[in-house]
């Protein structure tokens, strides 16, 4: 995803959406020569994973998800974890990647090139929109 590991990482916030992820996907599998894959995630990984489940379900031999919810339907649920996504980008920018130490140990060892990326990441896609 935009903003982790080795991938871009666009300074303009608006190109970190859940949409734009799940297009990224799906030129993945293009890129590839991929019609049908199995695909899956953990954590945020897995709700992307279902969001392209959604888009594109004729893509998919099997999805896998792991420690992963499907959102939230009561809006003062959802309005309190979009405050602790924004949070969670002003931490990265405020700790940089240090903040990823009190996270999980494979948070921890993953290699960002910076928290800047992961900043944006969380505010364009942890956050979630009203379901449709």
């Amino acid at each position: 995803m935009r903003g982790h590991g080795r991938s871009d990482y666009p300074d303009d916030p608006a190109a970190y959406s859940e949409a734009l992820t799940v297009a990224d996907m799906a030129a993945l599998l293009d890129e590839v020569g991929v019609e049908r894959a199995i695909v899956g995630g953990l954590s945020l990984g897995g709700y992307m994973s279902l969001a392209f489940y959604r888009a594109h379900p004729q893509r998919f031999e099997a999805l896998l998800i792991i420690d992963t919810g499907p959102g939230f339907k009561k809006d003062e649920a959802r309005a309190a974890w979009n405050r602790r996504a924004q949070d969670t980008g002003d931490r990265f920018e405020r700790e940089g990647l240090g903040g990823l130490e009190l996270s999980s140990r494979e948070r921890a060892t993953v290699n960002h090139r910076d928290a800047s990326g992961l900043a944006r990441a969380a505010r364009g896609m942890l956050t979630q929109a009203m379901p449709a």
